[in-house]
């Protein structure tokens, strides 16, 4: 496997996070337990979820 410049690196990086906004986007609709809920209460029930009660 040849080896990649710097240049080359940030390129395949930004092609990959260029890829990955769609498919991020596509999975938080899939995966939201209601049409009503927003993203921003998601991470509210997530946050309240994983809080430790001692």
């Amino acid at each position: 496997m040849p080896r990649q410049t710097k240049q080359e690196r940030l390129d395949a990086l930004v092609a990959a996070f260029t890829e990955l906004g769609p498919a991020w986007g596509r999975w938080l609709t899939a995966t939201m337990p209601e049409p009503g809920v927003s993203y921003v209460r998601l991470r509210l029930l997530h946050a309240l979820e994983c809080h430790d009660d001692r």
